[in-house]
């Protein structure tokens, strides 16, 4: 049985009612991609490691981020939505505190400790978080819009909706950068070569 059209109101009840958990999985998804997108740029500790370091990342990502999805389940039934509905959200913006560290580890080379275990362990802990909050996102937000299945119906599309676009930003951030990365790398290759090519 399908469930039954909504009017304007009742789609502006459940949007209002999700968009603390909307923009929690925009935030999450948009910049896990674009984390992602630059695991290529990372050099490992040791010069003369074997293997690339960036397949080490690949899979920590993977595993991490298939890990954090299960792992919330079981705590599913026994968590609440957030007294403050916007605090999930809030979570989501600390860990993006993790992308500045990621790429001062790339680009400032001498600013921090070089390890491939801690840098293997900041890709883990953002994808880790990453498969988490977007259990929680879809979670809340389905409990946030009440029982009523037309409900929870329209609100599994906005959700959906949100993942779609969040996807879409992050691999357009992961192009925009690696553009500029090639250009930077380009400028810089012509400096040093006097201009000849």
């Amino acid at each position: 049985m399908r469930p039954r059209s909504l009017t304007e109101t009742e789609k502006d009840f459940v949007e209002t009612s999700i968009a603390p958990y909307r923009w929690t999985l925009l935030v999450t998804i948009a910049s896990s991609i674009f984390q992602a997108s630059l695991l290529a740029y990372v050099r490992s500790a040791r010069p003369n490691r074997r293997g690339s370091i960036c397949e080490v990342l690949y899979f920590a990502r993977l595993f991490a981020d298939l890990l954090g999805r299960p792992l919330v389940q079981p705590l599913l039934s026994r968590l609440r939505p957030p007294q403050q509905p916007f605090r999930l959200l809030l979570h989501a913006l600390v860990r993006l505190s993790l992308l500045p560290l990621f790429l001062a580890y790339i680009y400032l080379p001498n600013s921090a400790p070089r390890s491939d275990f801690l840098i293997t362990l900041l890709v883990a802990l953002f994808a880790l978080s990453s498969g988490i909050f977007v259990v929680l996102s879809y979670e809340f937000a389905r409990r946030s819009v009440g029982p009523c299945k037309a409900y929870q119906a329209y609100s599994g599309t906005v959700m959906d909706l949100h993942f779609q676009a969040a996807g879409f930003l992050g691999m357009l951030c992961g192009l925009l950068y690696a553009d500029a990365a090639s250009l930077a790398t380009k400028t810089e290759d012509r400096k040093q070569g006097g201009g000849h090519h």
